[in-house]
């Protein structure tokens, strides 16, 4: 799982870029009134990425290339995206 939750509260605004997630992901993340708002996620395999969004939002919309993807979404906000090694993902957050 990705988790994207430690978005610090003294930075109600910011971003991040280049971070490494378990597993071979790399991660950017931009936030905006202490809510995410996007993430942009680079695959280093081909395979499942787990989205987990802070506490209280989901996900939105996940695209790549331009087009919208289909994923499987979970109760608990977080959705499941089949990723393929060298592409980037867009993940949009909701509140």
């Amino acid at each position: 799982a990705l988790p994207i939750s430690a978005l610090p509260a003294v930075w109600p605004s910011g971003s991040f870029r280049g971070l490494r997630a378990r597993g071979g992901v790399e991660v950017d993340v931009a936030w905006n009134s202490g809510k995410a708002s996007a993430a942009l996620l680079k695959a280093s395999f081909d395979g499942s990425i787990n989205v987990v969004p802070p506490k209280g939002q989901t996900v939105a919309s996940v695209s790549s290339r331009g087009k919208l993807i289909a994923v499987q979404p979970s109760a608990d906000g977080s959705a499941l995206v089949q990723a393929k090694r060298g592409q980037v993902y867009d993940v949009r957050f909701g509140p």
